[in-house]
């Protein structure tokens, strides 16, 4: 079963996780920015991105608690702008 981390960056270099969950649409319904890469670009354009640090939410998926708990990479990590 997968794992979900929800982290909200603040934009001034640090990250604070928010939620831990097994259910993905919980986190879906908590996160801060709900925009995706592409309606971001849109609506801030490119040189937003050229910034060193921008607030955004990143739900890191796992395989299981389990391998989140000892450390190993995420499968994958979707950001929200």
């Amino acid at each position: 079963m997968r794992f979900y981390v929800l982290i909200e960056f603040n934009g001034n270099g640090s990250g604070e996780i928010v939620r831990m969950s097994n259910d993905k649409q919980a986190l879906l319904n908590e996160r801060e920015y709900t925009l995706t890469v592409k309606q971001a670009k849109r609506k801030y354009y490119t040189n937003y991105f050229f910034k060193s640090d921008v607030p955004c939410s990143e739900i890191s998926i796992y395989k299981s608690e389990f391998s989140y708990k000892k450390g190993k990479e995420p499968i994958n990590v979707i950001s929200y702008y």
